[in-house]
């Protein structure tokens, strides 16, 4: 058990007796069972990569290949990780579309161009028997083992970079590194995981066998456990969980570099939650008009003005007192 993944639905396994293939799939089991959001996504997947094919065939399901395996698998990783499935951000993979798409691309040509080349060197050999005219044994066996090494060497390459869209999900931002560690991640476990896929195939070809229905199920159990050992070997590697925030804060500030600016970026103030405006002071109210009295209202009369007595008409003038 390790530290990091306390809690989670695989934090009890750990890798140190193997990859523990059969507890990963009851994990996935109990998991998928627990939230139909899990269904959902898978059904949003199918749906959009299926609908895609049929528009434009081989073309369309290159286009969306990448970044819809990106989204739906950091959905899946957020869900093993105890946090929930976000519908929006299943096609979050196109914001990183160079990226995803030219990752699609070499990996389809790394894993079918080891095939193509065995196909080609074993087609060579059994076309020169028939032009002979007479079975030529040595180049029908060459024709056999090369057509056996390119089925051994795409399921090889496969396996190897099992965990590259887990890798971009968890902040890888170049091409060529998801491969790079990929392969790190899966040395010392490559049998083991090699034997965890040929069990998971199995298991989805028994859904295969339920008319197709039952790989809706069988198909988002393997795919979470496939999320469960990539975290158990992350853990064990000791490269610890990154945030799985980190790429959706990622992708924001993406758009914003992406978001013509007209001042410098120095002037543009932060701008924060929004808030309940303060109330502010308002004027005073103005009651009703009262309607006119009935009676007529007279007019006020100011009082008046005393006006002292003159000193010249009543005689006592200030030199008569003096005399």
């Amino acid at each position: 058990m390790y530290p990091t993944l306390r809690g989670l639905p695989h934090g009890e396994l750990d890798l140190n007796d193997g990859v523990p293939t059969m507890e990963l799939l009851r994990a996935g089991w109990r998991l998928f069972f627990s939230s139909a959001d899990i269904f959902l996504a898978y059904l949003i997947y199918m749906g959009v990569t299926f609908g895609a094919t049929m528009v434009a065939s081989g073309i369309g399901s290159t286009i969306v290949g990448g970044p819809m395996l990106t989204g739906f698998n950091y959905q899946y990783l957020r869900r093993v990780r105890g946090e929930n499935i976000s519908y929006g951000n299943l096609f979050d993979g196109f914001k990183l579309f160079g990226q995803t798409l030219s990752m699609f691309l070499l990996l389809m040509l790394i894993v079918t161009g080891g095939f193509i080349i065995s196909m080609i060197i074993g087609g060579v050999a059994l076309f020169t028997s028939i032009v002979a005219k007479s079975p030529s044994w040595p180049l029908i066996a060459i024709f056999g083992v090369s057509f056996v090494v390119a089925i051994a060497l795409m399921i090889t390459l496969k396996i190897r970079y099992l965990f590259i869209w887990y890798l971009v999900a968890d902040g890888e931002r170049q091409v060529w590194r998801p491969f790079r560690n990929s392969r790190e991640l899966m040395r010392g476990f490559g049998w083991q995981i090699f034997l965890f896929i040929i069990v998971c195939g199995l298991f989805n070809f028994l859904g295969v066998l339920a008319c197709l229905v039952g790989m809706l199920i069988t198909g988002p159990i393997t795919m979470l456990a496939t999320a469960m050992l990539y975290d158990l070997l992350c853990a064990h590697k000791k490269q610890g969980i990154r945030d799985p925030e980190y790429v959706q804060r990622y992708w924001e500030g993406v758009q914003q570099k992406m978001t013509p600016r007209t001042t410098p970026a120095a002037a543009i103030p932060e701008v924060g939650p929004i808030r309940v405006a303060e109330p502010v002071d308002a004027a005073p109210s103005v009651g009703p008009i009262a309607p006119p009295s009935a009676e007529p209202r007279s007019p006020e009369i100011p009082p008046p003005v005393e006006i002292p007595p003159s000193p010249e008409v009543y005689g006592d003038t200030p030199e008569k007192k003096d005399e």
